[in-house]
């Protein structure tokens, strides 16, 4: 009986271990990520830029087109430049896993640079140091300390790592990013396919 009872509270205390994640997409598809109602994703910009970090193309302001595809939330776009799929999924032990899949037509003139990137709020992450700098650089995993406790990454897909940045000294940005970035080849057509799985745990005395 006491050895089902030690396996029941360890059980639990695993439970208690992770801290909760939710999202929420809103008309125009910005995708909002919270854990323990805290804030620390909040909308992502995808663009095309030429050698001078001029914009070239936004491929998320084409028209969106929305599927609901049984736990799967899909936003769509497409224009004559990029066709650009993203899927939201709540996993039933409470994560959250993300996938892109991005395609930039060839030849296009002038293009470069192609970023990723999420806007991360300075309030909701536990870094005092400022400076632009990368936090985290990884293809595989990476641990963000946040207000709320850690937010656990898993990476897979694209081989260039993801990197999570100080962007607080910059006065044209001014909080933190989760960024993902790669060369334009202006001879190929640019497929590049990520899925990052999101799980929290809270930090400690919560």
């Amino acid at each position: 009986m006491k050895f089902w009872m030690m396996i029941s509270c360890m059980a639990l205390g695993l439970v208690a271990a992770a801290a909760e994640l939710n999202y929420s997409v809103d008309d125009k598809g910005v995708l909002t990520v919270q854990m323990d109602g805290r804030t620390l994703l909040d909308g992502e910009t995808l663009q095309l830029m030429d050698a001078e970090w001029g914009t070239i193309s936004a491929p998320l302001k084409a028209q969106l087109q929305r599927k609901k595809e049984g736990n799967v939330e899909r936003c769509i776009w497409a224009s004559d430049r990029a066709v650009v799929s993203r899927s939201v999924e709540k996993l039933a032990d409470g994560r959250l896993r993300i996938g892109w899949s991005m395609k930039f037509v060839n030849g296009i003139p002038g293009g470069r640079y192609i970023e990723l990137s999420y806007f991360a709020p300075r309030g909701s992450f536990a870094y005092a140091e400022q400076g632009r700098r990368k936090i985290a650089a990884s293809a595989k995993a990476m641990v963000i300390e946040t207000a709320a406790g850690k937010l656990n990454i898993e990476f897979s897909g694209a081989s260039t790592p993801w990197a999570f940045e100080d962007m607080r000294s910059e006065k044209w940005h001014g909080n933190f990013r989760l960024i993902l970035a790669w060369n334009y080849d202006p001879a190929a057509v640019n497929v590049v396919e990520s899925t990052m799985v999101l799980s929290g745990t809270p930090a400690e005395g919560k």
